[in-house]
């Protein structure tokens, strides 16, 4: 609990941190929306950082139940800071709060014997590698006209973000060997998500037409 505590008072000195990197950019102090700004440009940030390291992790341990809790308040921490600071779309709200509810679960099981434990550590690990599309949506409101770069990140997001989906998606249903409450439960959390992630999908999708 304490490294959950401590992220979250990192990511919320982070707002303010980016904030005023964000600044220098002219259309940005014009922005009605800096908060929803910087917590995408946070969260993408952070999730760069995490996914490298959970990288390294899994290239030399497993099923540490210290480390992975440790490695979920992190992740954890970034969506209920954003829950507080930000006025977000229902849907990421739901996925947020979602979020929270693994992250107690987290600290209730044994990683290397809870089936469910693997699945949760499989889906966060393949959504924190989606943080390119977190850097994007928040980089896009910072210019009244994306310069060139901004829709070279939009274009390879959509496809990154997809790829992403597809893989975990199918990374479920392959680790999924066997039902009961738990696994029911499980579910009908992550589709909770996995809808969210559709949405997003649909509108990166739609807008880069």
């Amino acid at each position: 609990m304490f490294i959950f505590l401590l992220s979250c008072y990192v990511v919320y000195l982070a707002y303010d941190v980016i904030d005023k990197q964000l600044g220098l950019l002219p259309d940005y102090e014009d922005s009605t929306r800096k908060l929803y700004i910087q917590k995408n440009i946070v969260k993408g940030l952070y999730l760069c950082i995490l996914s490298f390291t959970s990288t390294i992790y899994f290239m030399f341990y497993k099923w540490d139940n210290s480390v992975l809790q440790m490695l979920a308040a992190c992740y954890c921490s970034n969506d209920i800071v954003g829950l507080y600071r930000c006025k977000l779309p229902i849907s990421t709200r739901i996925h947020h709060i979602t979020s929270g509810c693994f992250l107690i679960f987290t600290y209730t099981i044994d990683f290397s014997v809870s089936s469910v434990g693997q699945l949760l550590v499989s889906y966060t690990y393949f959504s924190a590698l989606a943080w390119p599309v977190n850097i994007y949506l928040g980089l896009r409101l910072c210019y009244e006209i994306q310069p060139p770069h901004v829709e070279s990140l939009r274009d390879f997001t959509k496809w990154w973000y997809l790829g992403i989906c597809v893989v975990n998606w199918i990374s479920q249903l392959y680790l999924i060997t066997s039902f009961g409450i738990e696994v029911g439960i499980y579910t009908t959390l992550i589709v909770l998500i996995v809808l969210d992630d559709i949405i997003l999908l649909k509108w990166l999708f739609k807008n880069s037409i």
